[in-house]
């Protein structure tokens, strides 16, 4: 018989998490969020780290914890999130720009030219519809009938649509699936762009494997974060081949490889991401990490050695406080009973401005 799901008020939602030993320190503020986010994307979705193990045929969490606590794991992954696809929205952008380069270079800017099925290499593909035919025919076919701007706009006025605007209008999957059939110079071109590196470098068979590995990784984390996917714990499916015996000469070429090839999560794709020449997706993954994860770990401390084993990454705080223009106290909770339109500032600071400490939360 199959489960039936029940509809649930946040007060009895609230009175179920307390029956299960969930502190809920500030019962407005938890009600609010529920009503806002839902109870499955707050609680389904990040309670896991803190149930008791031993508790196997009904939930309970663990001493100490609050649903507070579980609401800031989702707001450290719900920013984080944010970044991702922030991130993964300019590396693409950038992704557009080199392989259009590279297409006209090679092959002129005309799509029936560059379009041809003998200027790429036709591979086998687990998914039929990114095989180098069908890749081809969609951008044929965008080419001929698209609509939209500003395909439609240089059809009609110049009877003739150039690589780096008919991939304004592609997906990144088709994009990413694309560079991996480019031939084997057209390969190298690109490697030497997106890594900054000679020729030489670029056409050793580790680093075009390299490349085309953190692509896929790359496309798995902005599909995810598309999706509203939690990505804080996030393993992708997608794997590089770095410990393969073929990899060993990138030894020579990175810094500290043998400690870091082995590294997963967020950590190796921070770690992919800073290969390239190009470093702005980077930095704003890791600098929304650093920030969620220290204000995080500055209300939660003995989170850090879980956290930091969750995502990969070494977590180093830095101690902020929250303040607000209507009092002169600073918090150590973002949710204190009476603190609203908060922002946080580092303790030294907020000590240096007169701030004094909340009785509270303190």
């Amino acid at each position: 018989m199959k489960k039936e799901f029940l509809f649930a008020t946040p007060e009895e939602q609230l009175s179920k998490l307390i029956s299960q030993d969930l502190a809920i320190n500030n019962m407005d503020f938890a009600k609010m969020a529920l009503q806002t986010y839902g109870y499955y994307n707050i609680i389904n979705s990040y309670k896991e780290p803190y149930l008791r193990p031993d508790c196997t045929d009904e939930k309970k969490y663990m001493p100490g914890v609050s649903f507070e606590q579980i609401f800031s794991l989702f707001q450290l992954d719900h920013v984080l999130r944010n970044s991702i696809m922030t991130a993964m929205l300019d590396l693409e952008e950038h992704l557009r720009a080199i392989s259009a380069e590279i297409i006209s270079k090679y092959f002129g800017t005309n799509p029936e030219t560059y379009l041809n099925f003998n200027n790429y290499r036709d591979r086998f593909v687990k998914d039929s519809r990114f095989s180098l035919s069908s890749i081809l025919n969609d951008l044929k076919k965008k080419v001929a009938k698209s609509n939209r701007d500003p395909i439609k706009y240089y059809r009609d006025v110049y009877d003739c649509v150039p690589p780096w605007v008919l991939f304004k209008d592609t997906y990144l999957s088709t994009l990413v699936n694309f560079i991996r059939l480019f031939k084997k110079q057209q390969k190298i071109d690109f490697v030497c762009k997106i890594y900054g590196v000679p020729p030489d470098i670029a056409q050793m068979d580790s680093v075009i494997n390299l490349m085309t590995d953190t692509l896929f990784i790359c496309l798995e984390y902005r599909n995810l974060a598309a999706h509203g996917g939690r990505v804080y714990n996030y393993i992708p499916n997608s794997k590089t081949r770095l410990n393969n015996k073929s990899s060993r000469d990138l030894e020579n070429l990175i810094d500290n490889f043998n400690d870091r090839k082995n590294s997963y999560g967020l950590a190796s794709l921070l770690f992919l991401l800073n290969l390239f020449k190009y470093k702005q997706p980077f930095e704003v993954i890791r600098s929304t990490l650093i920030q969620e994860v220290n204000r995080h770990c500055n209300i939660y401390p003995q989170v850090v050695p879980i956290l930091a084993n969750i995502t990969g990454t070494q977590i180093s705080q830095e101690y902020t406080v929250w303040i607000s223009k209507t009092s002169k106290k600073y918090h150590s909770n973002p949710f204190c009973s009476g603190l609203s339109n908060q922002f946080s500032i580092p303790l030294d600071e907020a000590e240096r401005l007169g701030y004094e400490p909340c009785k509270r939360c303190n």
